[in-house]
């Protein structure tokens, strides 16, 4: 019983980084998308 609420709360916290992980990665892409446009622009 115990071993299988560990497995899942491990499970549960990958998932969690990977989310956290995209999240990250997405905005850093608009932020380096917004800073291109920018430096284009100018």
């Amino acid at each position: 019983m115990l071993n299988d609420n560990l497995f899942i709360h491990i499970k549960f916290s990958s998932l969690i980084e990977n989310v956290n992980h995209h999240h990250f990665s997405y905005k850093n892409k608009i932020a380096a998308q917004k800073a291109a446009l920018s430096s284009v622009i100018s």
